[in-house]
Protein backbone atom coordinates (compact mmCIF):
# COMPACT_ATOMS: atom_id res chain seq x y z
CA UNK A 1 0.00 0.00 0.00
CA UNK A 2 2.66 2.35 0.88
CA UNK A 3 4.61 1.58 -2.64
CA UNK A 4 1.09 2.12 -4.44
CA UNK A 5 0.34 5.58 -2.21
CA UNK A 6 4.26 7.21 -3.18
CA UNK A 7 3.83 6.10 -6.93
CA UNK A 8 0.49 7.93 -6.98
CA UNK A 9 2.14 10.78 -5.63
CA UNK A 10 4.88 10.83 -8.21
CA UNK A 11 2.34 11.61 -10.98
CA UNK A 12 -0.66 12.92 -8.87
CA UNK A 13 1.76 16.02 -7.51
CA UNK A 14 2.76 17.23 -11.06
CA UNK A 15 -1.22 16.86 -12.35
CA UNK A 16 -2.19 18.82 -9.62
CA UNK A 17 0.84 21.74 -10.39
CA UNK A 18 -0.19 21.51 -14.01
CA UNK A 19 -3.84 22.38 -13.20
CA UNK A 20 -3.19 25.07 -10.72
CA UNK A 21 -0.51 26.63 -13.15
CA UNK A 22 -2.53 26.63 -16.10
CA UNK A 23 -5.79 27.59 -14.58
CA UNK A 24 -4.71 31.60 -13.24
CA UNK A 25 -3.65 31.91 -16.35
CA UNK A 26 -6.74 30.70 -18.21
CA UNK A 27 -8.89 32.77 -16.10
CA UNK A 28 -6.65 36.15 -16.48
CA UNK A 29 -7.14 35.39 -20.35
CA UNK A 30 -10.99 35.40 -19.91
CA UNK A 31 -11.15 37.72 -17.97
CA UNK A 32 -9.54 40.21 -20.78
CA UNK A 33 -11.21 38.20 -22.78
CA UNK A 34 -14.82 40.38 -20.56
CA UNK A 35 -15.35 36.55 -19.69
CA UNK A 36 -15.58 35.19 -15.74
CA UNK A 37 -12.88 32.89 -14.41
CA UNK A 38 -14.84 29.94 -14.72
CA UNK A 39 -14.99 30.11 -18.25
CA UNK A 40 -11.50 30.18 -19.00
CA UNK A 41 -10.92 27.38 -16.10
CA UNK A 42 -13.54 25.15 -17.76
CA UNK A 43 -11.22 25.98 -21.14
CA UNK A 44 -8.17 25.24 -19.75
CA UNK A 45 -8.85 21.99 -18.96
CA UNK A 46 -10.45 20.97 -22.21
CA UNK A 47 -7.51 22.68 -23.58
CA UNK A 48 -5.02 20.35 -21.27
CA UNK A 49 -7.41 17.02 -22.17
CA UNK A 50 -7.46 14.57 -24.78
CA UNK A 51 -8.98 16.93 -27.20
CA UNK A 52 -5.86 19.69 -27.79
CA UNK A 53 -3.24 18.72 -25.66
CA UNK A 54 -3.54 14.80 -26.16
CA UNK A 55 -3.85 14.93 -29.72
CA UNK A 56 -0.79 17.65 -30.42
CA UNK A 57 1.31 15.46 -27.74
CA UNK A 58 -0.24 12.35 -27.23
CA UNK A 59 3.22 10.84 -25.37
CA UNK A 60 3.74 13.42 -22.84
CA UNK A 61 -0.36 13.70 -22.40
CA UNK A 62 -0.20 9.85 -21.44
CA UNK A 63 2.95 10.34 -18.90
CA UNK A 64 0.98 13.49 -17.17
CA UNK A 65 -2.32 12.28 -17.32
CA UNK A 66 -3.09 8.89 -18.11
CA UNK A 67 0.41 6.77 -16.90
CA UNK A 68 -1.48 3.52 -16.55
CA UNK A 69 -2.27 3.67 -20.04
CA UNK A 70 1.08 4.12 -21.17
CA UNK A 71 2.68 1.73 -18.92
CA UNK A 72 4.31 3.70 -16.21
CA UNK A 73 2.56 2.66 -13.63
CA UNK A 74 -0.42 -0.15 -13.01
CA UNK A 75 -4.12 0.27 -12.92
CA UNK A 76 -4.47 -0.05 -9.76
CA UNK A 77 -2.77 2.85 -9.10
CA UNK A 78 -3.76 4.80 -12.54
CA UNK A 79 -7.58 4.42 -10.42
CA UNK A 80 -5.71 5.37 -7.17
CA UNK A 81 -4.70 8.98 -9.12
CA UNK A 82 -7.94 9.55 -10.48
CA UNK A 83 -9.90 8.74 -7.11
CA UNK A 84 -7.26 11.33 -5.83
CA UNK A 85 -7.70 14.17 -8.01
CA UNK A 86 -11.53 13.31 -7.76
CA UNK A 87 -11.68 13.84 -4.10
CA UNK A 88 -9.01 17.01 -4.38
CA UNK A 89 -11.82 18.90 -6.88
CA UNK A 90 -14.83 17.20 -4.57
CA UNK A 91 -13.37 19.55 -1.35
CA UNK A 92 -13.25 22.36 -3.68
CA UNK A 93 -16.62 21.78 -4.55
CA UNK A 94 -17.86 21.15 -1.00
CA UNK A 95 -16.21 24.55 0.32
CA UNK A 96 -17.83 26.26 -2.50
CA UNK A 97 -21.35 24.77 -2.45
CA UNK A 98 -21.11 25.86 0.97
CA UNK A 99 -19.96 29.15 0.68
CA UNK A 100 -22.96 29.55 -2.27
CA UNK A 101 -25.41 28.85 0.35
CA UNK A 102 -23.85 31.22 2.96
CA UNK A 103 -24.39 33.81 0.33
CA UNK A 104 -27.77 32.91 -1.30
CA UNK A 105 -30.26 35.80 -0.92
CA UNK A 106 -33.79 34.40 0.28
CA UNK A 107 -34.87 38.04 0.27
CA UNK A 108 -35.49 37.23 -3.10
CA UNK A 109 -37.71 34.44 -2.82
CA UNK A 110 -40.50 36.71 -1.16
CA UNK A 111 -42.21 40.12 -2.25
CA UNK A 112 -41.69 42.94 0.42
CA UNK A 113 -44.74 44.97 0.64
CA UNK A 114 -43.47 48.37 -0.87
CA UNK A 115 -44.03 50.15 -4.62
CA UNK A 116 -43.66 47.76 -7.40
CA UNK A 117 -42.23 45.26 -6.02
CA UNK A 118 -44.98 43.19 -5.77
CA UNK A 119 -45.88 43.01 -9.11
CA UNK A 120 -42.12 42.58 -10.17
CA UNK A 121 -42.55 39.54 -7.91
CA UNK A 122 -45.09 38.09 -9.69
CA UNK A 123 -43.57 38.56 -12.95
CA UNK A 124 -40.25 37.06 -11.81
CA UNK A 125 -41.86 34.32 -10.74
CA UNK A 126 -43.90 33.81 -14.01
CA UNK A 127 -39.59 33.79 -15.51
CA UNK A 128 -38.36 31.41 -12.97
CA UNK A 129 -41.57 28.90 -13.67
CA UNK A 130 -40.92 29.49 -18.04
CA UNK A 131 -37.62 28.95 -16.98
CA UNK A 132 -37.88 25.71 -15.91
CA UNK A 133 -41.00 24.27 -17.47
CA UNK A 134 -39.81 25.80 -21.33
CA UNK A 135 -36.19 23.53 -21.11
CA UNK A 136 -37.15 20.96 -19.31
CA UNK A 137 -40.25 19.85 -21.48
CA UNK A 138 -37.91 20.39 -24.47
CA UNK A 139 -35.47 17.92 -23.43
CA UNK A 140 -38.33 15.20 -22.49
CA UNK A 141 -39.73 16.00 -26.34
CA UNK A 142 -36.50 15.08 -27.93
CA UNK A 143 -35.47 12.91 -25.67
CA UNK A 144 -35.60 10.17 -27.52
CA UNK A 145 -34.07 10.96 -30.79
CA UNK A 146 -30.98 12.54 -28.30
CA UNK A 147 -30.76 9.17 -26.59
CA UNK A 148 -30.52 7.27 -30.00
CA UNK A 149 -27.54 9.93 -31.33
CA UNK A 150 -25.39 9.15 -28.06
CA UNK A 151 -25.65 5.24 -28.87
CA UNK A 152 -24.75 4.35 -25.33
CA UNK A 153 -26.45 1.45 -23.16
CA UNK A 154 -27.96 4.22 -20.84
CA UNK A 155 -31.28 3.81 -19.03
CA UNK A 156 -33.86 5.84 -21.03
CA UNK A 157 -35.80 7.18 -17.92
CA UNK A 158 -32.59 8.29 -15.56
CA UNK A 159 -31.28 9.79 -19.25
CA UNK A 160 -34.75 11.81 -19.64
CA UNK A 161 -33.98 12.89 -16.28
CA UNK A 162 -30.52 14.11 -15.90
CA UNK A 163 -31.49 15.86 -19.83
CA UNK A 164 -34.20 17.53 -18.07
CA UNK A 165 -32.75 19.27 -15.17
CA UNK A 166 -29.45 20.22 -17.04
CA UNK A 167 -31.34 21.94 -19.70
CA UNK A 168 -33.18 23.55 -16.92
CA UNK A 169 -30.44 24.98 -14.47
CA UNK A 170 -29.34 29.12 -14.57
CA UNK A 171 -25.77 29.28 -12.72
CA UNK A 172 -26.78 32.02 -10.43
CA UNK A 173 -23.30 32.27 -8.67
CA UNK A 174 -21.45 33.13 -12.05
CA UNK A 175 -24.60 35.33 -13.62
CA UNK A 176 -24.76 37.54 -10.37
CA UNK A 177 -20.66 37.81 -10.44
CA UNK A 178 -21.56 38.89 -14.06
CA UNK A 179 -24.25 41.60 -12.89
CA UNK A 180 -22.74 42.72 -10.00
CA UNK A 181 -18.94 43.61 -12.37
CA UNK A 182 -21.19 45.49 -15.13
CA UNK A 183 -23.23 47.24 -12.01
CA UNK A 184 -26.55 46.32 -13.18
CA UNK A 185 -27.44 43.70 -10.22
CA UNK A 186 -30.10 46.81 -8.68
CA UNK A 187 -31.70 47.96 -11.67
CA UNK A 188 -35.42 46.95 -12.15
CA UNK A 189 -34.27 44.33 -15.14
CA UNK A 190 -31.31 43.25 -12.73
CA UNK A 191 -33.90 42.74 -10.20
CA UNK A 192 -36.28 40.64 -11.95
CA UNK A 193 -33.26 38.25 -12.91
CA UNK A 194 -31.87 38.00 -9.63
CA UNK A 195 -35.23 36.85 -8.19
CA UNK A 196 -36.31 34.48 -11.15
CA UNK A 197 -32.50 33.22 -11.36
CA UNK A 198 -32.86 32.91 -6.87
CA UNK A 199 -35.91 30.30 -7.64
CA UNK A 200 -34.87 28.88 -10.48
CA UNK A 201 -31.62 27.57 -8.28
CA UNK A 202 -33.83 26.73 -5.46
CA UNK A 203 -35.91 24.74 -7.67
CA UNK A 204 -32.98 23.11 -9.31
CA UNK A 205 -31.33 21.71 -6.22
CA UNK A 206 -34.49 20.28 -5.04
CA UNK A 207 -35.36 18.37 -7.91
CA UNK A 208 -31.98 17.84 -8.53
CA UNK A 209 -31.65 16.12 -5.05
CA UNK A 210 -34.76 14.70 -5.53
CA UNK A 211 -33.61 13.08 -8.98
CA UNK A 212 -30.50 12.06 -7.86
CA UNK A 213 -31.97 9.74 -4.84
CA UNK A 214 -34.47 8.25 -6.91
CA UNK A 215 -32.22 7.62 -9.78
CA UNK A 216 -29.46 5.53 -6.91
CA UNK A 217 -32.76 3.80 -5.61
CA UNK A 218 -32.62 2.22 -9.01
CA UNK A 219 -36.15 3.66 -9.47
CA UNK A 220 -37.34 1.50 -6.74
CA UNK A 221 -40.27 3.17 -4.53
CA UNK A 222 -39.50 1.20 -1.32
CA UNK A 223 -35.43 2.53 -1.55
CA UNK A 224 -36.10 6.28 -2.38
CA UNK A 225 -39.23 7.18 -0.86
CA UNK A 226 -37.87 6.38 3.05
CA UNK A 227 -34.46 8.51 1.67
CA UNK A 228 -36.83 11.49 0.38
CA UNK A 229 -39.38 11.12 3.24
CA UNK A 230 -36.28 11.53 5.74
CA UNK A 231 -34.43 14.02 3.79
CA UNK A 232 -37.39 16.46 2.87
CA UNK A 233 -39.69 15.57 5.75
CA UNK A 234 -37.14 15.74 8.81
CA UNK A 235 -33.51 16.58 7.98
CA UNK A 236 -34.70 20.21 5.76
CA UNK A 237 -37.31 20.69 8.55
CA UNK A 238 -34.61 20.03 11.41
CA UNK A 239 -32.54 22.55 9.48
CA UNK A 240 -34.41 25.19 9.25
CA UNK A 241 -36.20 24.95 12.48
CA UNK A 242 -33.47 23.51 14.78
CA UNK A 243 -30.13 23.90 13.59
CA UNK A 244 -30.36 27.44 11.83
CA UNK A 245 -31.43 29.30 14.97
CA UNK A 246 -28.65 27.28 17.06
CA UNK A 247 -25.95 27.80 14.73
CA UNK A 248 -26.72 31.79 13.47
CA UNK A 249 -26.76 32.39 18.08
CA UNK A 250 -23.64 30.77 18.39
CA UNK A 251 -21.81 32.53 15.26
CA UNK A 252 -22.93 35.57 16.42
CA UNK A 253 -21.32 35.33 20.06
CA UNK A 254 -18.21 33.89 18.08
CA UNK A 255 -18.03 37.41 16.45
CA UNK A 256 -18.66 39.61 19.53
CA UNK A 257 -16.11 37.53 21.53
CA UNK A 258 -13.38 38.08 18.76
CA UNK A 259 -14.18 41.87 18.14
CA UNK A 260 -16.26 41.10 14.47
CA UNK A 261 -13.72 38.33 13.44
CA UNK A 262 -14.04 34.46 13.55
CA UNK A 263 -11.17 32.48 15.03
CA UNK A 264 -9.62 29.65 13.47
CA UNK A 265 -11.34 27.66 16.28
CA UNK A 266 -14.50 28.68 15.25
CA UNK A 267 -13.46 27.68 11.86
CA UNK A 268 -12.58 24.53 12.25
CA UNK A 269 -16.08 23.92 14.11
CA UNK A 270 -18.49 25.09 11.54
CA UNK A 271 -16.36 23.49 8.81
CA UNK A 272 -16.82 20.12 11.15
CA UNK A 273 -21.00 21.61 10.75
CA UNK A 274 -20.34 21.03 6.85
CA UNK A 275 -18.92 17.99 6.93
CA UNK A 276 -21.30 16.42 8.93
CA UNK A 277 -24.10 17.73 6.86
CA UNK A 278 -22.40 16.31 3.73
CA UNK A 279 -22.02 13.14 5.37
CA UNK A 280 -26.19 13.00 6.34
CA UNK A 281 -27.38 13.54 2.81
CA UNK A 282 -24.81 11.24 1.48
CA UNK A 283 -26.17 8.71 3.71
CA UNK A 284 -29.71 10.01 2.56
CA UNK A 285 -29.31 8.97 -0.34
CA UNK A 286 -27.80 11.81 -2.33
CA UNK A 287 -24.65 13.43 -2.81
CA UNK A 288 -22.97 15.29 -0.35
CA UNK A 289 -22.44 18.69 -1.88
CA UNK A 290 -26.59 19.28 -1.25
CA UNK A 291 -25.64 19.05 2.74
CA UNK A 292 -22.97 21.71 2.19
CA UNK A 293 -24.65 23.91 0.31
CA UNK A 294 -27.86 23.30 3.00
CA UNK A 295 -25.70 24.26 5.80
CA UNK A 296 -24.20 27.08 3.89
CA UNK A 297 -27.68 28.55 3.62
CA UNK A 298 -28.47 28.22 7.65
CA UNK A 299 -25.65 30.72 8.04
CA UNK A 300 -27.13 32.87 5.59
CA UNK A 301 -28.53 36.50 5.91
CA UNK A 302 -25.73 37.36 8.34
CA UNK A 303 -23.25 39.69 6.46
CA UNK A 304 -20.16 39.55 8.97
CA UNK A 305 -20.01 35.90 8.36
CA UNK A 306 -20.06 36.10 4.91
CA UNK A 307 -17.33 38.15 5.01
CA UNK A 308 -15.10 36.45 7.73
CA UNK A 309 -15.74 33.02 5.43
CA UNK A 310 -14.57 34.78 1.98
CA UNK A 311 -11.82 35.92 3.96
CA UNK A 312 -11.12 32.48 5.20
CA UNK A 313 -11.97 30.48 2.52
CA UNK A 314 -10.43 32.50 -0.29
CA UNK A 315 -8.37 28.63 -0.79
CA UNK A 316 -11.00 27.32 -2.61
CA UNK A 317 -10.60 29.99 -5.36
CA UNK A 318 -7.04 29.70 -5.74
CA UNK A 319 -6.73 25.91 -4.81
CA UNK A 320 -9.31 23.43 -5.03
CA UNK A 321 -12.07 25.28 -7.23
CA UNK A 322 -10.24 25.68 -10.41
CA UNK A 323 -9.31 21.93 -10.03
CA UNK A 324 -12.38 20.93 -10.28
CA UNK A 325 -13.42 23.38 -13.45
CA UNK A 326 -10.68 21.87 -15.24
CA UNK A 327 -10.92 18.31 -14.03
CA UNK A 328 -13.75 18.92 -16.07
CA UNK A 329 -12.87 20.29 -18.80
CA UNK A 330 -9.80 17.07 -18.53
CA UNK A 331 -13.04 14.53 -19.39
CA UNK A 332 -14.19 16.42 -22.14
CA UNK A 333 -13.45 14.94 -25.31
CA UNK A 334 -14.37 17.01 -28.46
CA UNK A 335 -12.95 14.63 -30.59
CA UNK A 336 -15.64 12.37 -29.78
CA UNK A 337 -17.77 14.74 -31.60
CA UNK A 338 -15.93 14.46 -34.52
CA UNK A 339 -18.62 12.87 -36.74
CA UNK A 340 -22.65 14.07 -37.53
CA UNK A 341 -23.62 12.54 -34.72
CA UNK A 342 -22.01 14.58 -32.62
CA UNK A 343 -22.10 17.47 -34.36
CA UNK A 344 -26.17 16.75 -34.62
CA UNK A 345 -26.19 16.16 -30.22
CA UNK A 346 -24.18 19.55 -30.17
CA UNK A 347 -26.46 21.34 -32.19
CA UNK A 348 -29.38 19.73 -30.42
CA UNK A 349 -28.16 20.73 -27.17
CA UNK A 350 -27.74 24.58 -27.75
CA UNK A 351 -30.93 24.93 -29.63
CA UNK A 352 -33.10 23.19 -26.50
CA UNK A 353 -30.68 24.93 -24.21
CA UNK A 354 -31.02 28.22 -25.33
CA UNK A 355 -34.40 27.93 -27.02
CA UNK A 356 -35.81 26.38 -23.62
CA UNK A 357 -34.15 29.55 -21.65
CA UNK A 358 -35.02 32.00 -24.10
CA UNK A 359 -38.49 31.49 -23.54
CA UNK A 360 -38.35 33.66 -20.07
CA UNK A 361 -38.23 36.65 -22.46
CA UNK A 362 -41.38 35.62 -23.68
CA UNK A 363 -42.74 35.36 -19.83
CA UNK A 364 -40.97 39.00 -19.22
CA UNK A 365 -42.75 40.45 -22.26
CA UNK A 366 -46.36 39.16 -22.35
CA UNK A 367 -48.90 40.59 -20.32
CA UNK A 368 -49.82 44.01 -18.68
CA UNK A 369 -46.94 45.75 -17.31
CA UNK A 370 -44.17 43.62 -19.22
CA UNK A 371 -40.94 44.60 -19.84
CA UNK A 372 -40.29 45.61 -23.60
CA UNK A 373 -38.67 43.53 -26.38
CA UNK A 374 -35.53 44.02 -25.84
CA UNK A 375 -35.17 44.12 -22.23
CA UNK A 376 -36.95 40.98 -21.94
CA UNK A 377 -34.23 39.64 -24.26
CA UNK A 378 -31.84 40.72 -22.11
CA UNK A 379 -33.41 38.70 -18.90
CA UNK A 380 -33.72 35.86 -21.32
CA UNK A 381 -29.61 36.15 -22.23
CA UNK A 382 -28.93 36.41 -18.30
CA UNK A 383 -31.22 33.24 -17.44
CA UNK A 384 -29.48 31.50 -20.22
CA UNK A 385 -26.06 31.56 -18.31
CA UNK A 386 -25.31 28.01 -16.54
CA UNK A 387 -21.33 27.58 -16.33
CA UNK A 388 -21.03 26.22 -12.28
CA UNK A 389 -24.68 24.36 -11.80
CA UNK A 390 -24.50 22.96 -15.14
CA UNK A 391 -21.23 21.00 -14.42
CA UNK A 392 -22.35 20.27 -10.85
CA UNK A 393 -25.01 18.39 -12.22
CA UNK A 394 -23.22 16.89 -15.14
CA UNK A 395 -20.56 15.47 -12.71
CA UNK A 396 -23.81 13.94 -11.01
CA UNK A 397 -24.98 12.38 -13.72
CA UNK A 398 -21.86 10.67 -14.84
CA UNK A 399 -20.75 10.07 -11.61
CA UNK A 400 -24.27 7.62 -11.64
CA UNK A 401 -23.16 6.22 -15.35
CA UNK A 402 -26.51 8.32 -16.83
CA UNK A 403 -24.96 11.23 -18.65
CA UNK A 404 -22.50 8.88 -21.47
CA UNK A 405 -19.11 10.55 -22.88
CA UNK A 406 -20.48 12.02 -25.74
CA UNK A 407 -23.32 13.83 -24.15
CA UNK A 408 -21.50 14.98 -21.29
CA UNK A 409 -18.99 16.52 -23.65
CA UNK A 410 -21.93 18.20 -25.50
CA UNK A 411 -23.30 19.41 -22.64
CA UNK A 412 -19.84 20.91 -20.98
CA UNK A 413 -19.91 22.69 -24.59
CA UNK A 414 -22.81 24.04 -23.87
CA UNK A 415 -22.41 25.57 -20.83
CA UNK A 416 -19.23 27.15 -22.21
CA UNK A 417 -20.69 28.76 -24.52
CA UNK A 418 -24.24 29.85 -22.18
CA UNK A 419 -22.05 31.48 -20.35
CA UNK A 420 -19.38 33.01 -22.93
CA UNK A 421 -22.60 34.40 -24.79
CA UNK A 422 -24.16 36.26 -22.13
CA UNK A 423 -22.33 39.54 -21.70
CA UNK A 424 -21.48 40.21 -25.38
CA UNK A 425 -25.43 39.92 -26.05
CA UNK A 426 -26.07 41.34 -23.53
CA UNK A 427 -23.90 44.96 -24.53
CA UNK A 428 -25.41 43.65 -28.16
CA UNK A 429 -29.36 43.80 -26.50
CA UNK A 430 -28.50 46.73 -23.97
CA UNK A 431 -29.22 50.28 -26.15
CA UNK A 432 -33.10 51.65 -25.41
CA UNK A 433 -33.27 49.58 -22.14
CA UNK A 434 -32.30 50.63 -18.70
CA UNK A 435 -28.65 49.08 -18.76
CA UNK A 436 -27.52 51.16 -21.75
CA UNK A 437 -25.70 53.80 -19.55
CA UNK A 438 -24.35 50.54 -17.83
CA UNK A 439 -23.08 48.53 -20.47
CA UNK A 440 -22.85 51.15 -23.49
CA UNK A 441 -19.84 53.47 -23.86
CA UNK A 442 -21.39 56.45 -24.98
CA UNK A 443 -24.23 56.26 -23.53
CA UNK A 444 -25.84 59.28 -22.60
CA UNK A 445 -29.07 58.37 -20.63
CA UNK A 446 -29.03 59.19 -16.88
CA UNK A 447 -28.28 55.80 -14.41
CA UNK A 448 -31.77 53.70 -13.81
CA UNK A 449 -33.31 54.33 -10.37
CA UNK A 450 -32.62 51.29 -8.40
CA UNK A 451 -35.66 49.21 -7.27
CA UNK A 452 -35.71 46.82 -4.22
CA UNK A 453 -37.24 42.90 -4.58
Amino acid sequence: MTDHFQESLTFFLPQVALIILAAPLAAKAAVRLGQPKAVGWIAAGVLLGPSLFGKITPGLFGILFRPAEVGLTSPEVGEKLLTEILIHSEWGLILLLFQMGAQFNFSHLWPKRSGDSAPLFKRSLAISLVGIAAPFTLACLFARPLHNLVGANVPYGPFVLFLGISMSITALPILAHIMEELGIHRTRIGTATITSGSSDDAAAWIFLAAITNVVMANFNIWVFAPKLFLLFGVYFPAMIFVIRPLLRRWLVGALLRNKGKLSLEDLGLLLGCVLLSGWITHLLGIFAIFGAFLMGAMVSGTGRVRRELNRHLGLVTSLFLPVFFTSTGLRTDIGGLNNVNGYLLLAAVLVIAVGGKFACAFAAWAGKGGFSIRESLCIGTMMNCRALMELVALNIGRELGVVPPTLFTALVLMALITTAMTKPLLVWLAPGTELEPYLCKNAALPKAVPVQA
